[in-house]
């Protein structure tokens, strides 16, 4: 079972986090929400999928596209919640300390997508934090039902 304390999670994201995502992971962190969908809207606006303060009218038809957030958290998803040998290794390297799990998490699933860590870091902390605020069990469980 995934526990830390706010203040491990925020000198993490004080240190550890891109600046330009530490302001929002920083809100996420500091809402104390048990609400998964409140953290949703957080890893949208990471991923900048969220939706465009700026825009007036929607103009042109809706495109289809699949959602970088979801795919993010599905991998999560499978390293937290399930023991799929794709990242078996990774789980057993895994320390106590949030920085230890937020890296080796996303440094696991950057490989995935052929990305860096930094890249990634931020949204799968922000997924870690939900997990540690809705309670890891419920967190699994509302992902599986979405798979």
């Amino acid at each position: 079972m995934l526990t830390f304390q706010d203040s491990e999670i925020k000198d993490f994201i004080n240190t550890d986090i891109p600046s330009y995502q530490r302001g929002t992971l920083l809100e996420a962190i500091n809402a104390n929400s048990t609400e998964a969908d409140f953290y949703d809207v957080i890893g949208r606006q990471l991923t900048g999928e969220g939706s465009s303060k700026t825009m007036l009218l929607n103009t042109g038809p809706a495109i289809s596209k699949s959602s970088f957030w979801d795919k993010v958290k599905k991998e999560v998803y499978i390293f937290i919640c399930t023991s799929d040998k794709k990242y078996k290794t990774e789980r057993n390297l895994i320390g106590k300390n949030f920085k230890e799990v937020a890296t080796i998490i996303a440094t696991a699933i950057a490989g995935t997508f052929s990305l860096g860590t930094g890249v990634v870091v931020g949204i799968v902390t922000n997924i870690l934090i939900s997990i540690v605020k809705v309670n890891q069990n419920a967190w699994c469980e509302l992902q599986k039902e979405n798979q």
